[in-house]
């Protein structure tokens, strides 16, 4: 598994219904990371992470 560098080349967040989906790409290790997180009245709970490998 690769080292996330620090720098974020695209961060895209879409809202449907009541999940968000935060997409996080870093063009330095060519790796995409989607997180999938439930809003709730309190606060916002992370239900899915998953890392993808493009290179």
């Amino acid at each position: 598994m690769k080292k996330l560098a620090t720098d974020i080349a695209v961060a895209t967040i879409m809202d449907i219904g009541h999940t968000t989906v935060l997409t996080i790409a870093h063009t330095t290790v060519h790796t995409a990371i989607t997180v999938i997180a439930v809003d709730t009245d309190a606060d916002i709970v992370v239900a899915t992470a998953v890392a993808i490998a493009i290179n």
